[in-house]
């Protein structure tokens, strides 16, 4: 709800969908009407070097910056991610 936000802050959001195949991640990205990038890891190739269940505020040089650990249905709030990008700024 908050993405134009984030992106008016010149940072994006993107999330790696880890609990099905590539359609299936399509239809979820549909379904729930997200606006931003939604990529698909259905071989968990990216579970293998960070938790399916993070948060990372990467900076533009890939410097991890912040980092929550969520829960999976208890994710860190959008607020929360804008003020952590305000304070980099």
């Amino acid at each position: 709800q908050q993405y134009d936000e984030i992106r008016k802050l010149g940072a994006e959001v993107i999330a790696v969908h880890v609990e099905c195949s590539p359609a299936g991640t399509v239809a979820t990205k549909k379904q729930h009407r997200i606006k931003y990038p939604l990529t698909n890891d259905d071989r968990l190739e990216a579970v293998g070097h960070y938790s399916p269940t993070s948060t990372f505020l990467i900076d533009a040089r890939g410097v991890v910056r912040a980092r929550w650990l969520d829960l999976i249905h208890k994710r860190v709030g959008a607020s929360e991610i804008i003020a952590a990008i305000k304070r980099l700024e």
